[in-house]
């Protein structure tokens, strides 16, 4: 059976998917989500700095949570084999993000590597 999560920034429940069908009496309400997920994305990020990457500390919090949001709906993604995924990642596949003032920061294996938390 598969597995589908519902997330929003405080809960999550997952619910079990037996040949097409949700089976209720096996829903399980975890208290990880949306926010463990987006605080562990903009630590990937600010841990990665490199030269060229801009510094995210310096741009207000709610700012900050929005940009997080956006590129967690655009861009991540749950890896079916996590070290697959990390071990196969090639540096071209990061996607470029553009900041609110218009720099970019490209985000690369943080894609997936962000959800990780919920597996832990």
């Amino acid at each position: 059976p598969r597995t589908p999560a519902c997330t929003n920034m405080c809960h999550m429940r997952q619910v079990p998917i037996y040949e097409g069908y949700a089976m209720p009496h096996a829903i399980q309400r975890l208290d990880i989500a949306g926010r463990d997920v987006y605080e562990n994305l903009k630590r990937l990020l600010s841990q990665r700095r490199g030269a060229s990457d801009p510094d995210l500390s310096r741009y207000p919090r709610r700012e900050l949570t929005n940009v997080m949001r956006d590129i967690l709906r655009r861009h991540a993604f749950v890896a079916r084999d996590f070290r697959k995924e990390l071990d196969g990642f090639d540096d071209a596949a990061a996607v470029p993000y553009v900041l609110p003032d218009g720099r970019l920061i490209c985000v690369g294996s943080e894609r997936f590597s962000c959800a990780e938390c919920v597996f832990d």
